[in-house]
């Protein structure tokens, strides 16, 4: 009887041992699947969705090495020419409709709005913050934060509850700030003035700007009127003081960092911008045409 019951033990060992390899392997499977699932083209796939429809990315990137390995993004958009920044994201959304055009209510075009996102880590770029100012001041609609992996944020982001700023960005006030720093979270650490948003042909603003997007990375995000991604010399700066080419003595000595976007990057959003400007050109030409058109009626009938 005891032979018979040592022999039935051994054997249940011998199956739970199977079983907990079993049951080891299929974890390790799903954790190799997890990690694969993590890809971007896999995020980006909306058949491999469990909770439905999912938001295809608008965003034109360029990052470091770096960069991508930690937020699992594709090799192909890795640079050596971006200076001053970890990552750069750019994007056109729709906007309003302007009608009204030739005088016809319903001759209407798409607006779009161009905005940057730029990615600074704190150690290989960090940027001069005022303490006394709002660490965070943006809303997550549209930005590029929700496109990446490894974001441990993501769930305080959605939550609607996410501390969007809402007081005045310009207290408390910074005497001698050129007016275009009134709002700027970043000063100067030698001489105390705020510092605004530049390239070498005027201002550019912000819209939105997080210290601490991600563990030791900030995130700033810059209207790009133009929707060219930027100046055509791909520089902006942070200054005291407007600042113009050739730069004078006085004017380098405003500049407290620079950023330098890669050339592939602009090209690459000049492509993604072709068919909205196709589109603007074509408008354009056929209201010009029946504009012509009905001066021409007109004058006929008199």
């Amino acid at each position: 009887m005891n032979r018979n019951r040592t022999h039935r033990n051994r054997r249940m060992a011998a199956h739970l041992l199977v079983y907990g390899a079993l049951l080891l392997g299929l974890v390790v499977v799903q954790a190799v699947h997890a990690q694969v699932r993590s890809s971007y083209a896999d995020r980006q796939n909306p058949r491999l969705s469990k909770s439905g429809p999912i938001y295809m990315d608008p965003n034109v990137y360029a990052y470091t090495a770096e960069f991508a390995k930690r937020f699992e993004m594709p090799s192909e958009w890795i640079v050596q020419d971006l200076k001053g920044a970890d990552a750069v994201a750019w994007r056109m959304m729709p906007s309003y409709q302007e009608c009204g055009w030739g005088g016809d209510p319903k001759a209407c075009t798409q607006t779009v709005k161009c905005e940057i996102d730029l990615y600074f880590d704190h150690r290989r770029n960090p940027l001069p913050w005022d303490p006394r100012r709002l660490e965070r001041y943006m809303t997550i609609s549209g930005s590029s934060i929700g496109f990446l992996a490894n974001f441990p944020r993501r769930e305080a982001l959605n939550h609607p509850n996410y501390p969007v700023a809402r007081r005045k960005l310009f207290e408390p006030a910074r005497p001698g700030d050129h007016w275009s720093a009134d709002d700027s979270p970043f000063i100067d650490p030698q001489s105390g003035k705020g510092l605004s948003i530049q390239h070498f042909s005027g201002y550019v603003p912000f819209t939105g700007y997080d210290k601490e997007v991600f563990p030791g990375m900030a995130l700033l995000t810059l209207l790009d009127i133009g929707c060219s991604g930027g100046p055509r010399d791909a520089t902006f700066v942070l200054a005291s003081d407007l600042v113009r080419l050739p730069l004078s003595a006085e004017e380098k000595a405003a500049i407290a960092h620079t950023i330098v976007m890669p050339q592939s990057w602009r090209t690459r959003i000049t492509q993604a911008a072709k068919e909205h400007q196709e589109r603007q050109d074509a408008f354009f030409k056929r209201e010009g045409e029946k504009a012509i058109k009905a001066i021409q009626d007109r004058k006929a009938q008199q």
